[in-house]
């Protein structure tokens, strides 16, 4: 489950989610416009454990509480209570009565709860992973995307399909982009096999763990056309990471996919990704909340309905975490892109597919 506080005002409970949850930082912080909306207020007081007054809690510029608070805890809140929106004129009698703005509020609360279980459903079922990348599969990738005289395994360089530049042939792997721990209801309903060169696709390593960390994504624009975007524009501006990387991530951002054989990825997997790298950019404030949207690749019948009929399935199963990560599995949420940091998940068969756990350079 997401780390979350109990706030009671008047003896009444409310939950909120824990936003950039760090146990060794103190826990997570708040969101100032959810929190204060839902108990309706101006400002916001929190009584914390062992202390007798309440004190102030206070807001940084992105909206976020500077305090930081752990998971599962409760405390008692105050403060000034927020103006209710002025009467406009001719308004009904039942409005100034007070009766149809409370059935408004409860529609709104009961909506954003729903908003929020869809969103972390989706954020618990598409877990982002450690690493995809498999040596059982590079020979097929590399045979799918490179001409027929560059599609040997002896070859001494080969070519990421993301940058379009070549490489040492040990620096490129065969990437996963609907992720093996990801539910198989999707792409089965496509009758697409998420191992074959419809989801594989040679990447640079570097390029691999930045794109199976959410922090880039591949939009599909149009039937057999594909556009990368970069949602972690630190990518860009580290130069330093990026001169040890070797990938210029301004030319990247925004670049049109090249194909040089007949070989393509599905859009509805590349869509599938981005959704997911949405949320996480969102969620990371890598991008602001609905500037990006994603293309139903409606040529492939990815359609929002496909997509809805899980989540309204998930919703009466939620997933349950695991530490083992075989195809078809879900697997809980984990944090992404710390060098250096533990990572899980991705999924084994056969041979190792997640033998990628180098941190980040960037």
């Amino acid at each position: 489950m997401p780390p979350f506080v109990t706030l009671r005002k008047g003896g009444v409970p409310y939950d909120f989610l824990l936003y950039e949850y760090d146990e060794a930082k103190g826990g997570g912080r708040l969101n100032k416009s959810s929190t204060l909306e839902e108990l309706e207020l101006a400002t916001l007081k929190l009584k914390y454990e062992g202390r007798a007054r309440f004190v102030p809690v206070s807001f940084d510029t992105d909206g976020y509480s500077r305090e930081r608070i752990m998971d599962g805890t409760t405390y008692d809140v105050s403060g000034r209570a927020a103006q209710p929106p002025a009467a406009q004129p001719g308004a009904m009698g039942m409005q100034a009565g007070g009766a149809a703005t409370d059935v408004v509020k409860l529609f709104k609360k009961i909506n954003k709860k729903l908003e929020f279980i869809q969103r972390e459903t989706f954020r618990m079922s598409f877990a982002v992973p450690a690493s995809s990348h498999s040596s059982v599969y590079r020979g097929a990738a590399i045979a799918a995307y490179e001409p027929a005289g560059k599609a040997a395994a002896t070859a001494a360089t080969l070519r990421c399909l993301i940058t379009n530049k070549y490489y040492p042939a040990d620096q490129v792997v065969a990437a996963h982009i609907y992720q093996l721990c990801w539910p198989q209801a999707i792409p089965a309903a496509l009758n697409i096999d998420i191992d074959s060169d419809k989801n594989v696709v040679p990447m640079l390593k570097t390029v691999e763990r930045a794109f199976d960390r959410m922090r880039l994504c591949i939009l599909p624009d149009a039937p057999g056309i594909f556009k990368v975007k970069v949602l972690d524009k630190s990518l860009i501006t580290n130069t330093a990471a990026r001169d040890r990387q070797g990938v210029d991530w301004a030319q990247v951002d925004d670049s049109v996919l090249k194909f040089v054989t007949e070989a393509q990825p599905s859009a509805a997997m590349c869509a599938a990704h981005a959704r997911r790298a949405v949320v996480e950019a969102e969620d990371q404030k890598w991008i602001e909340p609905g500037s990006l949207k994603v293309r139903e690749p409606t040529w492939e019948r990815m359609d929002a309905q496909l997509m809805g009929r899980y989540l309204h399935d998930s919703l009466t199963a939620l997933p349950v975490s695991s530490s083992s990560s075989g195809k078809g599995q879900l697997v809980g949420e984990q944090g992404g892109g710390e060098e250096g940091g533990g990572e899980s998940g991705g999924g084994s068969d056969g041979e190792s597919r997640n033998s990628g756990s180098e941190g980040d350079d960037a």
